[in-house]
């Protein structure tokens, strides 16, 4: 998974958020728990056909079981990230919420000595700042998780 996949992702679940806001609540159903197992490739998420909730390509339905973990990609070290998500998979989120950029993004670098931006300019993203957010939410794949 990459980058684009990443933001065309949040857009789908930004659309599905309000399409869930605009249903009744006789449309209602009862989504199964996603398996925390390792899965090579996740599933493509869509919106059920009553709007009022998240399923597979498969129409299984899908639990968004979400643990924050805003510092994730710029503040944690490698060896954090990976006892953070197995931890998270372990006990069954199937999410997990992180922000590419943080408030201190202009003068916090990341582990490996990198600020998101080269000259602090956001039009010139840092590609070895983002090569490291690829490894982070390719790890959460591996673990069968997704990041929004």
């Amino acid at each position: 998974m990459n980058r684009t996949t990443l933001f065309a992702g949040l857009l789908g679940l930004a659309l599905a958020g309000f399409a869930s806001s605009s249903s009744s609540a006789a449309d209602a159903a009862s989504p199964a728990v996603a398996s925390s197992a390792p899965a090579q490739s996740l599933p493509r998420l869509k919106i059920s056909a009553n709007g009022r909730f998240f399923v597979q390509d498969n129409g299984k339905p899908f639990f968004y079981l979400a643990d924050t973990a805003w510092g994730l990609f710029p503040h944690a070290t490698p060896d954090d990230v990976n006892v953070d998500l197995h931890d998270r998979a372990d006990k069954g989120f199937t999410v997990i919420q992180a922000v590419a950029v943080l408030w201190d993004a202009r003068s916090r670098r990341n582990y490996d000595g990198q600020l998101p931006f080269v000259d602090n300019n956001p039009t010139k993203p840092n590609e070895t700042y983002f090569q490291n957010m690829d490894h982070v939410i390719d790890q959460a794949q591996a673990l069968g998780m997704i990041y929004a």
